[in-house]
């Protein structure tokens, strides 16, 4: 699965571009940034950790093609931490998912104890409610823990794998590991201040866990409380040094450093965080209103109403790049909160309202799919949303689908600020004309219902492939032959 879920133990990883796919005998798939045999056994590589399952269990390994350079869903804007990150190897097996030992939940075999609540590859309510009946508090929140990762992992389901995980606090209230597993849960689906509140229980119950207070800078920087999100990182960081945490923590000291004395407008569905001075509270309310109309429009256009309320962050051209280090050609980064640079903007223009809308367009898209979509669809739909007009880019893409120069849609699953000038603007194109063609030929609901299926932790090409009958190959050949017969000689 693209996004492995912790089990009990939360720990930080980077999530990166998925180079290669396990194909389990189960039918289950892996996604990997790198997979292979080692004698008896495949070690594969999701961010920065390695797994280790047997090869018998394998079927097969895919490998994905490149596009010039590693195309990576974590560019040079590093996208902040909030959803479920992936569990260290020494610490659950992911294929049998055992209880981890560190977690203070015991139990004799966790694979077992898996086996006993599942049902046609479900969970067993009955089940649940039958190790409940034993009256054993520890067996019962280890049953529901698992229950919750399995939800999570597998079927990709966050509602249930957040219903489980808060009746195995029942059990196990003041259980760090289940803390922090159940606050990164609530920060993904937008549920901001209980996030909060069990991030801090969770230090309470363990204050010198680097877990337990990266979990909590985490749920304070999704709530704008940079200082006291930097605090925490800090002091996890002192306990632990962790690479992909300094990241953070040093694009969270940079935010800090610009925005100390920006202040804050909001509406129903908006926080928007400005400068004063330089933005002007007429301007502010301005982008507020242009973004609830907005919001209204893609609320109707994608049939989805986003829970959590979106943060907007307006700066100067300079604090813009200074804050993201966005390549040149960036009108606008959305890493969880929209970063929009105003340049000297007095009043809205088209254009700067057309990236408002992109930009919100990837807030609906990553709500809907759990941030479990591809680069080609998000960029592609977006674009669509904002009203970008895929005729004009079509000839040009034709003409590469032609000489057979397009690039492969395996290739365009990550985020494409990590490409130069010439090759995103390629990458943007093609992305535009295929999802504007998946409209066109399928159906505009066609394209719901995938990032549907995505949301199910499904891999992209699965989920294309579930909902028209195509792989990436067959949809490139098909879009290929489309682009020919509309644009012969040209």
């Amino acid at each position: 699965m693209k996004r492995a879920a912790a089990l009990l133990t939360i720990a930080l990883a980077c999530t990166c571009a998925s180079a290669d796919t396990v194909w389990l005998k189960n039918g289950v798939s892996i996604k990997a940034n790198k997979a292979l045999y080692k004698g008896d056994q495949v070690e594969y590589i999701v961010g920065t950790t390695t797994y280790y399952i047997p090869a018998s269990q394998v079927a097969r390994i895919e490998k994905s093609q490149t596009f010039g350079v590693a195309v990576s869903t974590v560019g040079p804007n590093v996208s902040m931490p909030s959803g479920p990150a992936d569990l260290p190897a020494d610490e659950a097996d992911p294929v049998t998912r055992k209880v981890p030992a560190r977690s203070g939940i015991t139990v004799s075999d966790g694979d077992a104890l898996l086996k006993k609540v599942l049902i046609y590859d479900h969970v067993d309510d009955r089940a649940l409610r039958g190790i409940e009946g034993e009256g054993d508090p520890n067996k019962s929140a280890a049953a529901y823990a698992v229950a919750a990762n399995y939800e999570y992992r597998i079927n990709g389901d966050a509602d249930k794998a957040r219903q489980y995980t808060k009746r195995a606090l029942d059990f196990a209230p003041t259980n760090a590991t289940l803390l922090c597993w159940y606050s990164s849960l609530l920060l993904e689906s937008g549920e901001y201040t209980e996030a909060v509140s069990r991030a801090e229980a969770a230090v309470n119950s363990e204050p010198n866990s680097p877990d337990t207070l990266y979990q909590l800078g985490a749920a304070y920087y999704a709530t704008n409380r940079l200082p006291e999100a930097i605090a925490a990182w800090k002091r996890s960081l002192s306990l632990r040094p962790n690479e992909n945490l300094k990241q953070y923590l040093a694009k969270a000291e940079r935010e800090s450093a610009v925005e100390e004395n920006f202040q804050e407008r909001g509406s129903s569905h908006f926080t928007i965080r400005f400068q004063g001075q330089r933005t002007g509270f007429t301007l502010a309310g301005d982008i507020l209103h242009a973004l609830e109309r907005q919001y209204a429009e893609l609320s109707r256009d994608l049939n989805y109403t986003p829970q959590e309320s979106i943060t907007v962050i307006l700066y100067t051209q300079q604090e813009f790049f200074d804050v993201t280090q966005s390549p040149s050609w960036s009108a606008g980064v959305n890493d969880g909160k929209m970063r929009i640079p105003v340049k000297n903007l007095t009043t809205l223009s088209p254009e700067f309202e057309r990236v408002l809308k992109h930009e919100l367009a990837h807030s609906f898209i990553h709500s809907i799919t759990r941030g479990n979509c591809p680069g080609w669809i998000n960029e592609g739909l977006a674009q669509v949303m904002e009203g970008r007009n895929p005729a004009y880019y079509e000839p040009g893409i034709a003409q590469l689908f032609r000489a057979g120069k397009q690039v492969p849609l395996g290739s365009l699953e990550g985020a494409f600020s990590v490409l130069n000038e010439e090759k995103a603007e390629i990458a943007y194109a093609e992305s535009l004309v295929v999802v504007a063609y998946l409209q066109s030929a399928y159906g505009v609901v066609s394209v719901h219902r995938i990032l549907d299926q995505l949301a199910t932790g499904q891999s992209p090409e699965d989920a294309v492939r579930e909902i028209i009958q195509r792989n990436y190959s067959q949809l490139e050949k098909e879009i290929g032959a489309s682009l020919n017969s509309k644009y012969k000689g040209q």
